[in-house]
């Protein structure tokens, strides 16, 4: 009998893969260091978080009913290894969960991972069945009031710049600066402008780890859209792409 599965395009699910695993690899916790995936109907939203960034990002699949509605667990080095070469999986990847439905949350057992070209990977490493992975969309912070539009091949030279400056500081902070139409970024004193678009009105000035944004982009495509909003300065920062995949970084006191 053919194993019941879950089929993605290979590309699509190991980008989306290797963003999250960027977003959990400073995470304490066991809970967090790690891939969690949401299966619907014929979609997998992909998921994680090291409590001070987050990764969410929704990808098309094929899904076999049984798996509707339940919830999948990719240990973090098994994820880092398997979307460490995105383009060398073929065109279509299976997932083949399996569940231990003896137990009252049918926790995942192993996950096996087959690529276009046959090749087999399993992931030994379950969550424990009596941990809850943390219900992240409820953390997610509603679109803020304070917004500016930029790119990855806009900003990206510039946060670079800005952290060579902050690089030996514990939290690699820089300020960010929207005023009067114009977005900047303050390093030790030294002024950067951001080339950003639909800059609103309004002000704020708000501290973050500079490190982690370039961390949190650096999957993207360069000329894509990178939609920022915030809600006030101790708020997070939310960061919107295509196809409502987010972002989510959080700011720093100062």
């Amino acid at each position: 009998m053919e194993s019941k599965k879950i089929v993605v395009n290979a590309k699509e699910f190991l980008k989306t893969l290797k963003r999250t695993v960027i977003a959990t690899e400073d995470a304490k916790r066991t809970v967090l260091k790690g891939v969690h995936v949401l299966v619907g109907q014929d979609f997998l939203i992909i998921e994680g978080t090291d409590a001070f960034s987050l990764e969410r990002n929704k990808i098309q699949a094929k899904v076999d009913p049984e798996f509707i509605n339940r919830e999948i667990w990719i240990e973090y080095t098994f994820a880092k290894k398997l979307s460490k070469s995105v383009s060398k999986h073929g065109e279509k990847i299976v997932l083949i969960p399996q569940f231990d439905n003896s137990l009252v949350d049918g926790a995942i057992g192993t996950l096996t991972v087959i690529d276009g070209y046959g090749e087999i990977f399993v992931d030994e490493h379950p969550l424990d069945s009596f941990t809850n992975y943390p219900q992240l969309d409820r953390i997610i912070p509603q679109e803020g009031s304070i917004k500016f539009t930029t790119t990855k091949k806009k900003i990206l030279p510039t946060l670079k710049e800005a952290y060579q400056l902050v690089k030996k500081e514990e939290w690699n902070a820089v300020k960010m600066v929207i005023n009067q139409g114009k977005v900047t970024l303050n390093a030790s004193g030294q002024e950067f402008l951001i080339d950003a678009t639909e800059v609103n009105d309004k002000d704020l000035s708000i501290y973050f780890n500079v490190s982690k944004l370039i961390k949190l982009i650096s999957n993207n495509s360069m000329n894509a859209s990178l939609d920022f909003s915030f809600q006030e300065s101790l708020r997070p920062i939310l960061i919107k792409r295509e196809k409502g995949n987010l972002s989510v970084l959080t700011p720093i006191r100062k």
